[in-house]
């Protein structure tokens, strides 16, 4: 390796490394596959362990395992951004399971536990809070949601504000709508393709 600055521990920890710098990778497999990525922070059971990105944190058994070359992306906790080949710049997943499936999307947040859980995410610009929120996002950009199971069926719409539990969050149909706001317990549990 020609790489500088770097720190490993563990098993099989940033042993590909070749000319990376200033890595830190702690951690049974952590940044296992890091050959020339830059400024990388890796700390738990295989964080970032295909990454080849730069400027990543990722801390959590399995926390961003399958980021391939994403850069700028902060995931804590438990398989957070976990689950697919992030290719994406600029995203935050704070919670177990937190935006598990992004790949391509970008400047996303994703706060609580199983948040933006269950779709590849290729949106762009979401804010998403609160347990089981957006679990159905895909493509929807610009969204602003929060509560519990808020925004639940929201997949492919935008510039949404969804405030409170349970709202859009029929187990049915998904709600693709645009340009709505929509607050409070329940409020819009059926909604699908209301806009404006």
């Amino acid at each position: 390796s020609t790489g500088e600055y770097n720190i490993s521990f563990g098993d099989y920890a940033a042993c590909c490394l070749t000319t990376g710098r200033a890595n830190i990778s702690i951690g049974y497999h952590a940044g296992r596959r890091v050959k020339n990525g830059d400024d990388n922070i890796f700390m738990g059971r295989y964080t970032g362990c295909a990454t080849s990105g730069d400027n990543n944190i990722f801390l959590g058994c399995r926390a961003g395992c399958k980021s391939t070359s994403g850069s700028q992306n902060l995931a804590l906790g438990t398989l957070a951004m976990g689950a697919c080949d992030v290719t994406g710049t600029g995203n935050i997943a704070l919670g177990c399971q937190a935006g598990l499936k992004v790949t391509s999307g970008n400047k996303n947040i994703f706060i609580g536990h199983d948040v933006a859980l269950n779709c590849e995410i290729t949106g762009n610009y979401n804010f998403i809070f609160g347990k089981a929120a957006a679990v159905r996002l895909t493509s929807g950009n610009d969204n602003f949601v929060g509560g519990y199971q808020g925004g639940y069926c929201l997949s492919t719409g935008s510039a949404n504000i969804l405030l409170g539990s349970r709202i859009a969050s029929d187990g049915g149909a998904e709600f693709t709508g645009c340009c709505n706001i929509i607050l409070g317990d329940s409020a819009g549990k059926k909604a699908t393709t209301a806009s404006h």
